[in-house]
């Protein structure tokens, strides 16, 4: 009993366990959303001369910037720890999110300050870089020191177990959670923007060959869809047939169909912006969805080979 609480509480601790380039994944997914919105707010409002639209026109530019730069810092923590002996200190990673956190939030607050200062935001930007870049570096510097004092001692955690626990980059494994977690955010987004009626602007969508007006907030429940259903999918197929999925051809899957809805989005945004009154042709969309029944296919039919060949040997 007590051997299998201590292999129980170990798997949680290599599946949640906080490595260093988590740190930047809020943060990074801050801007991003921060910025998706500041676009739609600007597709929303064409040839609006506000000091509002001036002010989302420069954040979308600038937290676009900032979402790359915490990536560049989750991708250099990953790669050090998945390619290398040194373990990086938590803490310094921590004090470099955090810090970058409030210097961007802080150029946020300026970009939207009566009396703006000239380049602000752009030296902020300059600021997170540098800085952080320069945490990094003395964090790898620090870590190798104590490697070569401790004599290069191994982690309580084995690193072939730690890295498969962080291979997929913090999201879930589970093609069942991958799919509901994004069915269920973009359920809700466009609840909410049909409920704020933001934004408010109408898009003709043809359907069975009549035009019809459509808001945004329905054209993002309707990407919700094949989310849902894909994730019913999976779930029936685990639980019914007992179906090991790969997980690199989950991640293909989602990632091909999320590619969907920003698709969606992009034409959306665009229809807006160059004031067409309808969406653009769904050729595209349509062999995305295709691509994304494919990769599901694939998927499955490899799971199903998987559950046979134990019965084989």
């Amino acid at each position: 009993m007590k051997t299998q609480l201590t292999t129980t509480v170990r798997k949680y601790l290599v599946e949640r366990n906080l490595f260093p380039e988590t740190r930047f994944r809020i943060p990074a997914l801050g801007c991003l959303l921060g910025s998706g919105c500041s676009a739609i707010y600007v597709a929303s409002h064409p040839g609006s001369q506000s000091a509002l639209f001036a002010h989302m026109r420069d954040l979308v530019v600038y937290l676009g910037i900032a979402f790359l730069i915490f990536v560049l810092f989750y991708l250099e923590h990953y790669l050090v720890r998945r390619f290398t002996t040194c373990k990086l200190e938590d803490g310094l990673a921590r004090w470099q999110s955090l810090g970058s956190s409030v210097l961007i939030l802080a150029g946020v607050a300026g970009t939207f300050w009566p009396l703006q200062i000239a380049d602000l935001t752009d030296d902020l930007l300059f600021a997170v870089g540098i800085v952080g870049e320069f945490v990094f570096v003395w964090n790898v510097i620090q870590a190798f020191a104590s490697d070569e004092i401790s004599g290069i001692v191994s982690p309580p955690i084995p690193r072939s177990e730690a890295g498969r626990g962080a291979d997929n980059f913090g999201w879930p494994k589970s093609p069942v959670k991958q799919f509901s977690i994004a069915a269920a955010v973009l359920a809700a987004g466009g609840i909410c923007s049909i409920i704020f009626n933001a934004p408010s602007v109408e898009i003709q969508v043809p359907l069975g060959g009549e035009m019809h007006l459509m808001r945004f907030g329905w054209l993002v429940l309707v990407a919700a869809i094949p989310f849902g259903l894909y994730s019913r999918l999976y779930k029936m197929f685990i639980e019914t047939w007992g179906i090991e999925f790969d997980d690199s051809l989950s991640r293909v899957h989602f990632v091909v169909t999320i590619f969907g809805v920003i698709l969606v989005i992009w034409q959306w945004e665009q229809s807006v912006m160059m004031r067409m009154t309808t969406l653009p042709g769904p050729e595209a969309l349509s062999a995305i969805a295709g691509l994304s029944v494919i990769v599901f296919v694939m998927n499955a039919h490899r799971g199903f080979r998987r559950r046979r060949s134990p019965r084989r040997k």
